[in-house]
């Protein structure tokens, strides 16, 4: 990913000159890696390639016009997801870490839908106990994010309960709302 500093006079916008040093903090790599080179400056950086790692790459202009310093972060968190909705019986308030592949949506009542996919959407299947009944069923989902991470979970299938008066089912179609959280996943 490239990187550019070009240091800018703070009075009338021109092009400072003069030099700049980047530092890095954290993981991979930065190329030039050390020393001054000329302004305008063009850098190469390369992130971790595991999740939940940091960096940052700090710069230091100096021209006859001044000292300018910025700092810019990067960060290889993934984020998490508040998953609220249901239908009926199944009310779900609850963060996922992640939409890409399997993930559980926990109801308030322990029943959870058991989801998998991918990006647009998969199967799900239902497990749990919940007012002293099994519950289990399953179906298909679909999943549309937008540019900033929220967006909507609908699902449609089928829910059976296992009572001790028999077995019944119903079709189900549980729409739940997604939006980015800022919180940390295991």
């Amino acid at each position: 990913m490239p990187a550019a500093a070009r240091p800018r006079a703070r009075a009338d916008g021109a092009a400072a000159g003069g030099t700049v040093a980047a530092t890095l903090s954290g993981g991979a790599s930065l190329q030039p890696a050390s020393g001054k080179v000329r302004a305008d400056a063009t850098y190469q950086y390369a992130g971790p390639a595991k999740k939940r790692e940091k960096a940052s790459i700090d710069f230091e202009s100096r021209s006859k016009r001044g000292v300018g310093k910025a700092s810019l972060g990067f960060d290889t968190n993934e984020g998490a997801y508040r998953v609220k909705g249901g239908q009926n019986d199944f009310v779900a308030n609850t963060v996922v870490c992640s939409l890409d592949g399997p993930f559980d949506i926990r109801s308030t009542a322990g029943i959870v839908m058991h989801m998998s996919g991918g990006e647009g959407g998969g199967s799900w299947t239902q497990s749990g106990n919940a007012a002293g009944v099994t519950w289990s069923g399953g179906g298909s989902y679909t999943l549309a994010l937008d540019g900033d991470g929220s967006g909507r979970i609908e699902a449609r299938g089928s829910s059976s309960i296992a009572t001790p008066m028999g077995r019944f089912s119903d079709s189900v179609e549980p729409v739940f709302s997604v939006t980015r959280v800022d919180q940390a996943c295991d």
